[in-house]
């Protein structure tokens, strides 16, 4: 592993009113920004984050990508991948446990890396199956507190990509629920009671999300536009441990909103202060985030019942974009902000 020195983290204070987001939404007051020290922008995308603020996500110089985890302690710690493949992080637990995938064409493996850092070996779903070569592709994009993760497997001899489940020794499973066995669709995210949340369910009409409830029920989630001649795919981006969902829902044309569905029965909030765009994360208290597609540019959001739609501060400089794609349940949102030609890694406080 290589590690890289971590220094301390200074605090930017939240952004003045000469450089509020382009769009026209409130700045939610008294939030903090810091840069994660120790990561590059232009090369580090960041992934997730745990209550432990520990940060994964993966850096690509040329044509490899490495998957990393952060601390302020450690810096950045490079995750054990196999000599010339390339790595992906995508999710982690409080537990330090790490979900993504290695890869080396053709083949993706699911990956799991435990006791600071080390590859777990992980079982793929329908081994056997293959097509003029290609083999059973996975990725692993979701983990909760015990340990258990949930992600897809790409099966070309089907040419179908279907729902799958690792248990903490990596052994893995396909969800057959009654109405669709096995489930075909992208699972993104698992709570702590096994919950399943993703989409979209490519089995049902209307490319629905989808949230898949042990053992064996699968729910398609309300639509927030009622399908017609024309639509677009649902997603399921985030869950939490009492079932809020976090997500997107298509709208019309090219654009879907950031939605946030409170029940898996009723139709979607449209979180997206008119702007189209994607739900990314969901804590706890039901605080939600995302990102904006704005003309032009993209905003980071956080969202709440009680104050609506929120844009999350800049950095002060001019021609400023940003993301959050990430939360924890220590109020910390974790994203990107570009600003003044140069992209940064950051953590929100608030």
């Amino acid at each position: 592993m290589l590690f890289l020195a971590a220094c301390s983290e200074g605090t930017v204070a939240p952004t003045p009113a000469m450089h509020r987001p382009i769009s026209s939404m409130m700045v939610r007051p008294g939030v903090t920004v810091r840069k994660i020290v120790g990561l590059v922008g232009s090369s580090d995308s960041v992934t997730a984050i745990n209550d432990s603020d520990m940060v994964v996500g993966m850096r690509v110089l040329g044509s490899k990508s490495s998957a990393f985890r952060w601390t302020s302690g450690t810096g950045v710690q490079f995750l054990q991948t196999p000599t010339g493949w390339h790595s992906e992080a995508f999710a982690l637990n409080d537990s330090g446990t790490v979900v993504g995938d290695v890869s080396s064409a053709p083949q993706q493996l699911p990956a799991r890396w435990v006791n600071g850092g080390g590859l777990q070996e992980m079982s793929l779903l329908f081994p056997g199956d293959s097509l003029n070569g290609l083999k059973v592709n996975c990725i692993d994009r979701g983990v909760n507190a015990s340990g258990t993760s949930a992600g897809y497997c790409f099966d070309p001899f089907y040419a179908t990509t279907y729902v799958a489940t690792w248990t903490p020794l990596g052994a893995v499973s396909d969800v057959c629920a009654p109405t669709d066995c096995p489930a075909a669709g992208l699972a993104n995210a698992i709570n702590s009671r096994g919950v399943i949340a993703g989409g979209p369910a490519l089995d049902f009409p209307y490319l629905k999300g989808f949230v898949i409830i042990p053992p064996n029920t699968f729910d398609t989630l309300p639509k927030l536009t009622p399908p017609g001649s024309s639509y677009g795919g649902d997603i399921a981006y985030a869950i939490n441990a009492i079932g809020t969902t976090a997500g997107s829902a298509w709208v019309s044309g090219n654009c879907s909103d950031p939605v946030v569905w409170r029940s898996f029965f009723q139709k979607p909030t449209d979180i997206g202060d008119q702007f189209c765009g994607q739900a990314n994360g969901v804590d706890g208290n039901n605080t939600v985030i995302g990102t904006l597609l704005l003309q032009p540019g993209i905003q980071a959001f956080i969202w709440t019942a009680s104050a609506g739609t929120q844009a999350l501060p800049g950095l002060g400089g001019t021609n400023e974009s940003s993301q959050a794609v990430a939360i924890n349940n220590r109020r910390e949102i974790l994203g990107t902000i570009t600003s003044s030609g140069t992209k940064y890694d950051v953590i929100w406080t608030y």
